[in-house]
């Protein structure tokens, strides 16, 4: 994290967010004002939402989330570094463990690029498929799981190539989304954006990653379903 950068793109991009997508936080109270927490997304097509959120976090606690990224945004050079400016790691055991035992709290999507390129036919719906490594984490470092869903996220941009059989064919044999998006330019498009922060989740003693993350699952949909 840098902060000489954070803190003017910070104000920068929250700024944004209120004129242009009139974003709000419904929930943001619920996150604890120290100490570690892993906070749990639904991952929309182009996560802009994600920089609203982590951005207003800051903006309003003081404390700048650690995101946990794809391998392949952490491998572009420039992007690498912006990423890095804003608190961003790339999503491994260690690099989020770590956090995670500093007290940080830390934000990821389970479902990553397969769950954003899906395609419109799977528009918040959850494409984990059997991941439960964020429920490993939360259950060795002792913390709490926050489901969180932004509504409106999959009208930022639209994806034309989502879900055909050409985008997941190259997504299986390379890992890239082929998926332009396609907003007003480079902008998105002004829908009214709100990020809901749903009730913490608790690791039961001795609990196993997969009941843990099969709630949490439960808790996302039933979010999603609330005020998707």
């Amino acid at each position: 994290m840098n902060k000489e950068f954070l803190d003017p793109f910070a104000k920068s991009i929250t700024r944004f967010g209120r004129l242009y997508n009139r974003y709000s936080v419904v929930g943001l109270r619920k996150i604890p004002r120290e100490g570690a927490a892993l906070l749990v997304f639904y991952h929309g097509f182009v996560p802009l939402d994600l920089f609203y959120f982590g951005m207003t976090l800051y903006m309003k606690t003081g404390r700048p989330p650690v995101a946990l990224t794809d391998r392949l945004g952490m491998r572009i050079p420039l992007l690498k570094d912006f990423y890095s400016a804003v608190g961003a790691v790339e999503g491994t055991r260690e690099s989020a463990l770590e956090a995670l035992n500093e007290g940080r709290i830390v934000g990821v999507a389970p479902g990553g690029l397969k769950e954003a390129i899906s395609g419109h036919s799977l528009d918040y719906q959850l494409v984990w498929g059997q991941r439960t490594g964020f429920a490993k984490l939360a259950i060795e470092a002792g913390v709490d799981i926050y489901p969180c869903f932004t509504k409106n996220v999959e009208s930022l941009y639209k994806n034309p190539m989502g879900g055909t059989p050409v985008a997941d064919f190259v997504y299986q044999k390379t890992h890239f989304p082929l998926t332009p998006p396609v907003g007003i330019g480079a902008l998105p498009f002004p829908v009214k954006l709100t990020t809901f922060v749903g009730d913490a989740i608790t690791p039961n003693e001795q609990e196993l990653p997969e009941n843990l993350a099969a709630r949490t699952k439960i808790a996302l949909e039933e979010l999603i379903a609330a005020n998707g």
